[in-house]
């Protein structure tokens, strides 16, 4: 099955319940949307049966852990079955968001370059390539050199 985001197999809940580790496959819905701790992700590459027998093999030599995992499991569910804490915390998020909604803005358009002139496509590009290595926020200090190469954008 290959479930909508946001939708977790109803196999996998059920194993959930049971308290007991659930080993998935990494980056599936099952592996992303729990919180870290919830469920065990194996890697589906050509080491996956090595890692699942170790993975199988370090869970049964460690019975604190398997409880720690299934407790966490547990407990993740009984939130999960309270939607008014879910709320809560969602109002609280955007209340925060809403806070800062003007500093946000401001720190977006003091960033921003024309992207149409020559330097501003290579600051967009060297932001975006940034971001793909997860470099998000991080101040690059390349505006200089990239405005050596291109010069600086004329004003009309």
């Amino acid at each position: 099955r290959f479930p909508a985001p946001g939708v977790r197999p109803e196999v996998v809940v059920r194993a959930l319940e049971t308290g007991r580790p659930v080993l998935v496959t990494a980056g599936t819905p099952a592996a992303e949307e729990l919180p870290e701790g919830v469920v065990v992700p194996v890697d589906p590459d050509a080491a996956e049966e090595a890692e699942l027998e170790a993975l199988v093999a370090h869970l049964l030599d460690h019975s604190d852990l398997r409880a720690r995992i299934g407790a966490a499991a547990r407990e993740h569910l009984e939130a999960a079955r309270h939607p008014e804490a879910a709320a809560e915390r969602l109002l609280g998020f955007l209340g925060t968001v809403a806070a800062g909604k003007e500093e946000a803005l401001g720190a977006i358009a003091a960033d921003r370059t024309d992207e149409r002139t020559l330097l501003g496509y290579a600051m967009e590009e060297v932001r975006w390539g940034a971001r793909d290595l997860g470099l998000v926020g991080l101040r690059l200090g390349v505006e200089p050199l990239l405005t050596d190469l291109f010069g600086r954008p004329r004003t009309s």
